[in-house]
């Protein structure tokens, strides 16, 4: 296939499965159909995907992609799982994935375990590191969330470690992970970003920003010292450490999702932002963006 960026793109219109590929600055860019019927998607790269259909069937293809003759025709993908909510994917063959009863499961293909291994239960949350360990959030009898790292290995539970992050009550959603001692978070009070680290405790968290979005990855981060910041007025930041208005960089509004491109360090630009079924590729230093495509309900962007 050609290089990269590639983003998939799951159609408002017909619920159509699409990678997008080069140049991205035509509209539509030149794409391949993946299949019909789709939900949401998490791609591994530009040639392994998985996704959920509208019946929560969690499926799997790699490239070339086989999309059936018309949208009335089975599927060819991999069925893996049935009532499946949401699923993130380490690598083509080891996934996490959540049920429609809230039940966290793993599976790794490529150790022989075509059945899933119970993680956890009554999640709201998670974002995975590796095979053995996984950020969950849970919700007591009083409503209050919970924030726990849990290590182990998931076919034995004896080996299973839970440790408590932030049990207070406090923790809306985890954010992002930057490895078992770091963590952003976005707490109940006041939508506000803070960043949680080994020891944990108040004098490790660190506040960040107020009223943050909470849907569609409104933080995308690239170390502890830095992040892409959506905030609930739906404005796109760059905002780096030390934490504070004189380190923030506006770099565009109406922005509805995005997704950096190569996130490996502070580059404004390189993005895909999408501002209601339409989305925008380009430089977001100062450069107009450029139209790439509508009638879009979800997007996901791949080197």
């Amino acid at each position: 296939m050609m290089a990269g960026p590639y983003v998939y793109v799951v159609s408002s219109m017909d619920s159509k499965l699409w990678l997008e590929h080069g140049p991205l600055d035509t509209v539509p860019p030149p794409r391949d159909l993946v299949d019909y019927h789709v939900s949401s998607v998490f791609a591994v790269d530009n040639e392994h995907v998985f996704y959920i259909n509208k019946s929560n069937i969690l499926l799997y293809q790699s490239y070339p992609w086989k999309p059936p003759m018309n949208e009335n025709d089975p599927t060819n993908a991999l069925e893996v799982a049935a009532n499946v909510a949401s699923v993130r994917a380490l690598d083509s063959s080891t996934i996490y994935f959540m049920d429609t009863s809230d039940t966290l499961w793993f599976q790794q293909a490529s150790l022989g375990m075509p059945q899933p291994q119970q993680v956890y239960t009554n999640v709201g949350m998670y974002y995975p590191l590796d095979a053995n360990t996984v950020f969950v959030t849970d919700q007591d009898a009083n409503y209050q969330v919970h924030l726990w790292l849990l290590t182990g290995r998931w076919s034995n539970p004896a080996t299973v470690q839970k440790e408590p992050i932030d049990t207070a009550g406090e923790i809306w959603t985890i954010v992002s992970p930057i490895d078992t001692n770091t963590v952003y978070v976005v707490h109940s009070d006041d939508s506000s970003l803070w960043l949680l680290k080994r020891p944990w405790g108040s004098g490790n968290a660190t506040k960040i920003e107020r009223n943050i979005q909470i849907e569609n990855q409104a933080i995308q981060a690239w170390s502890d010292t830095g992040v892409y910041l959506l905030s609930a007025d739906r404005t796109l930041w760059i905002e780096e450490s030390p934490w504070g208005s004189t380190h923030s960089v506006n770099l565009a509004s109406e922005v509805d999702a995005y997704q950096a491109i190569n996130l490996v360090s502070r580059r404004p630009g390189d993005l895909v932002i999408q501002r209601g079924h339409d989305i925008y590729y380009g430089n977001y230093g100062g450069k107009t963006p450029h139209p790439m495509d509508g009638n879009v309900s979800s997007f996901q962007v791949v080197s």
